[in-house]
Formats: structure tokens, C-alpha cells, sequence
């Protein structure tokens, strides 16, 4: 599938385009286009490939946005694997439907869409509970099957996976609806009005979570982090009520002063270190919930004593590949008019897209959101 290689994974053209396979079949048949390939850690290059066909329940999309993940990125460093090697990394997207397989209902050909990170296959019992995302068949974009850092992305079982984007959201502010918007809704669905709350973590995920906890009526939330530039963020974008800073204060303690010393009602660790795990603990009142959404590199320790005597209630967050969902994220969007655009730093082409990881990775110029544009 994949032939030459047009970027290097420094994001310099390749004058010679070598050859990424030796075999390469009646080329003058094929509509190739460009996608960035993922062949190991660090290693992202631009390629030529074939543009995909539909199947029976499938649809072709046109990638119009498409933003790098931090599971992306966890590739990139070598933290985990994907399903297969080489594949076209990403599964955050909005695009425009070229062409419908046989049997595909609820999308047509010219719809604006977007859809979830994985797709469920609509008949295991936790499809049937209308719980997707722990699907026992699912399928990751960018992990098992190719995804949609490319020009074109084919979309299996499309009737259960698409959802339809309305004229009146950009495909940059779409594209970021089907994983990041779509799991802080989901962490934040835990927080009941008045609560009090605490993320941890400054990065998309986190972000979305204090938007949408804000939505859903919370009385307070605090930001966590350790960077001046993204708590300046939260407070004038997002307009969260506290920041903390935990290169300069004592998180536990300074929680506790601004919640008259009982701790927080719901604490979201979007960040995913030791560190953040055991301070989202430590500054739970009694009776408080823990919401995770972030992936740990590592296993964490968890103080298993302070969650029995305190009575602590943990929910474990995955995205949900629930395309009623998607639409409530949707609605939400359009009728509180949120600032969704402001998450996105950093635009490149497709050429640029190894540089897009470099970016993500070493934090160059703050980011938050990369987003590419075929």
C-alpha cells in the first residue's frame, strides 16, 4: 500500500523518493495520495499511498481537519504500540463524504462529518447497553486500521460511526469534537451542579473537562498545572475560578484553603502521572469522586486505605464511540456558543505533519492542539 516516501520524518522533502516497499503493482491504475505514516518510534513519514475504496458499509471521507492525539503521541515516544506496522496514525477528524459503500443508510455522499476514535461493532453486550467504547470488537483508527492523517480515511460500519457536522462548526472546531470534546463531556457527565472541582492537567483533555464541567453547573472548578501559560489559558479562555500552579504551591493545601478545608467534590486527573493521581486523592472530601480519563505510561500506586475510609468513589473515563452522544456534544457547542477554536495552537499541511509530533513532543511554543490540514 504505501510507495514512496515524499517527507522525511524531519519533515524535509526526500529528493531521491526512495522507495518505502520494493513491490509496487500497476501503479497507473492506482489514485495514490498522501498520508503521514507512522513506521516506529520517532520515526513519522509523509508517503504516497493508495486512496481507499468503499466497501459494504463503508464510507470514504475527504479529510478537511485532523489533529494529532496525545495517543499519537504515546506511539511516537515508543510508550505503546500500535496494531499494526506501518499505519497511517490519527483518529481525531472532520471531513466531507466522497464515496458510499453498498448498504450504508444514514450518511450520503457531501455530508459534513465526524465520527469517534474507534467503531463498535453494534451487536456485543456492551454495544447492546449502548456502552461502544468497551465494545469486545471495536476498532481503533490510527491503531488497527488505517487512519486519517491523510487526505482520505475509509470509515468501517459508517451507519453507527459518522455523525453529521452542521454548517455552522468550522472542520477545525469538528475535528475536535469526536475524541477531546467528546471525552471531556463524558469525565465531566460525573459532576452534579454546584460541585466543587479539580483537574489536573492542562492539556486538551483537561481543558475540555473544566469546559464542560463549567456546563454542567459546576460551583467551582480549579485548575492544576504546572505551566504559567496554559493556567492563563484556563482562566481567560475557559474561565475557570482558581489556578494553582504546582511548581510554586502546595496543591493539597491550597485546595483545601479554597473549599474552607473539606476538599472537592469530583477531582479529574486528565493528567496521568503518579504525582497527579495521588494529589487528586489528597484533596478529595469524603465521600468525593475520582474521574480519570487520562492514560497512564506506568502503572500508579493507589492508596487503597484513604479510598475505603473516606468512602471515595473511581470512575475509570473512555471516549465514547456513541454517536448520541456525539450530537449531544454538538448541541451543546452551538447553543452555549463555547469557544472550541481556541484549543488549537498550531495549523500545518499534511507536508508538515512529522513536524506536528516534534511540536507535541517537545513542547515547542506551548501547545495544545495541533491540528493538520490536508
Amino acid at each position: 500500500m504505501y510507495t514512496k516516501l515524499l517527507y522525511r520524518k524531519d519533515g524535509r522533502p526526500n529528493a531521491n523518493k526512495d522507495l518505502i516497499l520494493p513491490k509496487v503493482t500497476c501503479r497507473w491504475r492506482l489514485i495514490v495520495l498522501k498520508a503521514a505514516v507512522f513506521y516506529g518510534v520517532e520515526d513519522v513519514r509523509v508517503c504516497e499511498v493508495e486512496k481507499p475504496k468503499a466497501g459494504r458499509g463503508e464510507v470514504v471521507v475527504e479529510i478537511k481537519s485532523a489533529a494529532i492525539c496525545g495517543t499519537d503521541l504515546h506511539y511516537y515516544r515508543g510508550d505503546a504500540i500500535p496494531g499494526k506496522l506501518p499505519i497511517i496514525l490519527g483518529h481525531e477528524f472532520s471531513g466531507v463524504v466522497v464515496e458510499v459503500g453498498e448498504g450504508v443508510k444514514n450518511v450520503s455522499k457531501g455530508d459534513r462529518v465526524v465520527g469517534p476514535p474507534s467503531i463498535s461493532c453494534g451487536e456485543c453486550y456492551y454495544c447492546r447497553e449502548g456502552r461502544e467504547q468497551l465494545c469486545l470488537n471495536r476498532v481503533g483508527l490510527g491503531v488497527h486500521i488505517d487512519g486519517c492523517l491523510a487526505e482520505y480515511v475509509k470509515i468501517p460500519r459508517a451507519d453507527r460511526t459518522l455523525c453529521k457536522l452542521p454548517d455552522d462548526i468550522s472542520f477545525e472546531e469538528g475535528c475536535l469534537i469526536g475524541d477531546v470534546m467528546l471525552t471531556g463531556f463524558h469525565a465531566a457527565e460525573k459532576v452534579s451542579p454546584g460541585d466543587v472541582v479539580a483537574v489536573f492537567g492542562t492539556g486538551p483533555i483537561g481543558f475540555s473537562s473544566m469546559l464542560f464541567a463549567k456546563v454542567k453547573g459546576a460551583g467551582k472548578v480549579i485548575c492544576v498545572g504546572r505551566r504559567d501559560v496554559a493556567l492563563n489559558f484556563a482562566r481567560e479562555k475557559l474561565g475557570v475560578d482558581a489556578a494553582v500552579n504546582v511548581k510554586r504551591e502546595n496543591v493539597v493545601e491550597k485546595i483545601k484553603d479554597l473549599t474552607d478545608g473539606l476538599g472537592v467534590d469530583v477531582a479529574i486527573d486528565a493528567a496521568g502521572a503518579r504525582f497527579t493521581l495521588k494529589s487528586a486523592i489528597d484533596c478529595l472530601k469524603r465521600g468525593g469522586k475520582l474521574v480519570v480519563p487520562a492514560l497512564f505510561v506506568e502503572p500508579p500506586s493507589l492508596d487503597m486505605i484513604k479510598v475505603t475510609m473516606n468512602e471515595l468513589e473511581i470512575y475509570g473515563v473512555l471516549c465514547p464511540a456513541n454517536v448520541n452522544k456525539i450530537q449531544q456534544v454538538i448541541e451543546i457547542l452551538r447553543s452555549k456558543k463555547l469557544d472550541v477554536g481556541s484549543f488549537i495552537t498550531h495549523r500545518l499541511s499534511l507536508d508538515e505533519a512529522p513536524r506536528g509530533f516534534e511540536i507535541l513532543d517537545r513542547r515547542i511554543d506551548n501547545p495544545v492542539k495541533v491540528v493538520v490540514k490536508p
